[in-house]
């Protein structure tokens, strides 16, 4: 949930011992658009819109709450909050 810029998904995936499956959902595509537009050394080219689903993840537009409630089994659910990206303000 609130991983729109990909970083977390990035990390995970380029990992030596990547999980067998990840799945990220995020409420807002526009988002997703904007980070793999401009934040490419964030997320990559995992949030381009034709390579949002690989062999080990997923990555989804919707609601984070009805999906979980709808999973049978959930390892490991984590949250962002805030940002990381830093500024001088």
């Amino acid at each position: 949930m609130g991983g729109g810029d990909g970083g977390l998904l990035k990390e995970l995936l380029e990992l030596p011992r990547p999980p067998k499956m990840i799945t990220m959902v995020e409420l807002d595509d526009l988002v997703m658009v904007a980070a793999a537009e401009h934040l490419r050394n964030v997320c990559g080219s995992y949030l381009d819109k034709d390579n949002r689903r690989g062999s080990n993840y997923e990555v989804i537009t919707g609601d984070a709450f009805k999906y979980m409630a709808e999973m049978k089994v959930i390892k490991l659910i984590t949250i962002k909050i805030g940002s990381s990206i830093r500024s001088n303000f």
